[in-house]
């Protein structure tokens, strides 16, 4: 049986839901996949189409990927950088 990137992201963000319900935190990128059926590369295609979406945030801190559900500021600051022709950013600190 094969899992379509459509499942897949709606498992992540059940996940996300699930493991963060206020959606105030950033989840170990990790944490949230080994629970996602689906290979590795389905699994990161569903992670970007989110990204890409604005419907999760992403932060590599020292070298790990963490991800969060993106709030209205994340999505309003999203848009904003959209309108001037700036690309979507991965937050690296």
């Amino acid at each position: 049986m094969t899992t379509t990137e459509t499942t897949i992201e709606g498992q992540i963000l059940d996940q996300l839901h699930r493991l963060d319900p206020d959606a105030d935190d950033l989840i170990r990128l990790s944490t949230v996949l080994r629970r996602i059926d689906g290979t590795f590369w389905a699994k990161q295609e569903a992670v970007t189409a989110l990204f890409d979406r604005s419907e999760i945030a992403v932060v590599k801190i020292n070298g790990v990927p963490y991800i969060g559900l993106c709030d209205g500021l994340c999505q309003d600051a999203n848009t904003a950088a959209l309108q001037r022709g700036e690309p979507r950013k991965l937050l690296v600190l």
